[in-house]
C-alpha cells in the first residue's frame, strides 16, 4: 500500500484506455468496495477518478442484492468528474453516464426512465435511486419491463390541426401527462391535452 501511495503518479504515464479497461474490470467484480477504498486511502482513486463518491458506491452495492454487477452503474454511483475523459469511454458508454446523471438530477420516476431510456439503463437508474434512499416497490422489475415496452397512443397523425412547434409542444405535453398517469390516460384525453397545449403557440 505504501508503495502504491509513493508511486501513484507513475499512473499518469499509462494510457487512459488501459486505465479505463482495468477500472471497468474492477467495478464489474462481485464486490469492488474494499479495493476502491484502498485506492482512496492511497490517493490513487482521486488521481484517476477525481471527486469519486465512495459512500454512494457502498450504498449501491447493498441495494443491488442479487442483481448482476454492472460497471456503468457503479461508475455512475462514484460520479467522478468527467469520467468519459478520465477512462477514455466510448461514445456509447459516455452517453450512458450522461443520461443516468441527467435522470438522477431531474429525479425521474422509474416509469419515465424505463420509457425514455429502456429497461437496462432504467434498471441501473432504479438501483442508483435506491442507493440514494428511494424505496422501490416489490414489483419494480416488472414495472420497468412494462414501461419500457409502452407505446404512446397518440401521434402527429392524430393532431392534424397542429404543425411545427405547436405540434411538438402538444405531443410533449400529452406524453408527459401519459407517463405521469402510469400510461393509463386514454387517447381522447391525450389528444385534448395536446390541442390545448399546442394551440397556445398558434
Amino acid at each position: 500500500m505504501q508503495a502504491c501511495a509513493d508511486h501513484k503518479h507513475g499512473l499518469t504515464s499509462i494510457a487512459r484506455e488501459r486505465i479505463g479497461a482495468e477500472v471497468k474490470k474492477l467495478l464489474a467484480a462481485p464486490d469492488p468496495a474494499p479495493s476502491v477504498a484502498l485506492m482512496a486511502q492511497t490517493g490513487v482513486l482521486d488521481l484517476l477518478l477525481p471527486n469519486a463518491n465512495l459512500a454512494v458506491l457502498s450504498a449501491l452495492l447493498r441495494a443491488e442484492g442479487d442483481q448482476p454487477p454492472a460497471w456503468p452503474r457503479r461508475l455512475s454511483a462514484l460520479n467522478p468528474r468527467d469520467p468519459a475523459t478520465a477512462l477514455r469511454l466510448s461514445r456509447t458508454q459516455a452517453k450512458t453516464q450522461t443520461v443516468l446523471r441527467a435522470a438522477i438530477d431531474n429525479n425521474w420516476t422509474v416509469d419515465q426512465a424505463a420509457y425514455q431510456l429502456g429497461a437496462d439503463i432504467a434498471t441501473d437508474y432504479a438501483l442508483l435511486q435506491s442507493a440514494g434512499g428511494l424505496d422501490l416497490p416489490q414489483d419494480w422489475r416488472e414495472q420497468i419491463s412494462q414501461a419500457a415496452s409502452a407505446k404512446m397512443p397518440v401521434s402527429a397523425a392524430d393532431l392534424p390541426e397542429l404543425q411545427g412547434p405547436a405540434l411538438g409542444r402538444g405531443l410533449k405535453t400529452a406524453e408527459t401527462a401519459w407517463i405521469a398517469s402510469g400510461f393509463a390516460l386514454p387517447a381522447p384525453a391525450l389528444i385534448d391535452m395536446a390541442y390545448l397545449a399546442g394551440k397556445e403557440l398558434l
